[in-house]
């Protein structure tokens, strides 16, 4: 409360004005929490950012099996091919349905004939997955075969 003196033979004046102690502390409330929601948020972004990463990071690892597994597979045909004396010199194989996804795969296997040693054949395969031209994962085999007297192939060497 404040008190006026004017003048002596006038009564004292008495102010009504309440005070406001609490008015700049609601101001730096609203900014404490105004700071805490945007720092909330950005925690919240950020770890959703991550989960995404992740994701995706799984998504590569599975393809990059499947890949793997895909040229495996092309190598064994390969292999089969050649046992059974009926070598083929280029394959492209496309097998769908491969996963959760059913995404198609591309296998690409040609054999050909070692230039050192006419008793080996070489057998490159190339597996992509997804069969997608730029967005996928590679995988590339390479494996001699020694055919043997008789033309087939029963022993395999790892290059």
């Amino acid at each position: 409360m404040i008190r006026h003196v004017q003048s002596p033979d006038r009564r004292l004046r008495i102010s009504k004005a309440k005070p406001r102690p609490f008015t700049h502390r609601r101001g730096a409330a609203m900014i404490v929490a105004v700071v805490c929601l945007t720092l909330l948020s950005a925690i919240t972004i950020s770890l959703v950012r991550l989960s995404l990463a992740s994701q995706q990071q799984v998504e590569r690892d599975q393809w990059r099996l499947q890949s793997a597994w895909l040229a495996e597979s092309g190598l064994l045909r390969a292999v089969a091919h050649v046992e059974v004396g009926q070598p083929v010199e280029s394959e492209h194989w496309t097998p769908t349905g491969i996963g959760p996804m059913a995404h198609a795969g591309r296998v690409t296997t040609t054999v050909t004939p070692d230039p050192d040693n006419e008793a080996r054949l070489i057998v490159t395969v190339t597996a992509d997955f997804p069969d997608h031209p730029t967005d996928r994962v590679r995988t590339t085999r390479v494996r001699t075969i020694i055919r043997t007297n008789d033309g087939n192939a029963p022993a395999e060497e790892n290059e």
